[in-house]
């Protein structure tokens, strides 16, 4: 679980994009929670109301994915 919001990222001098784009090259999909659900979320950070998120391994977690989306 993360928080990403680009206006706190850009204080550290990266952004949320940044910040998905490390997670996904290493086999990560990121999700927001709504409902119970799992959703897949491909653009971080923009969201004033949805900053926090969900990093699952695409086959690690495949199990608990499929079960959550």
């Amino acid at each position: 679980m993360s928080e990403l919001y680009d206006p706190w990222c850009k204080k550290f001098n990266y952004s949320a994009s940044d910040a998905l784009k490390l997670l996904t090259d290493i086999g990560y999909n990121c999700y927001s929670m709504e409902n119970n659900k799992l959703i897949e979320v491909k653009i971080a950070g923009e969201d004033d109301e949805k900053y926090n998120y969900f990093f699952l391994h695409k086959t690690k977690h495949e199990k608990l994915i499929g079960n959550l989306t």
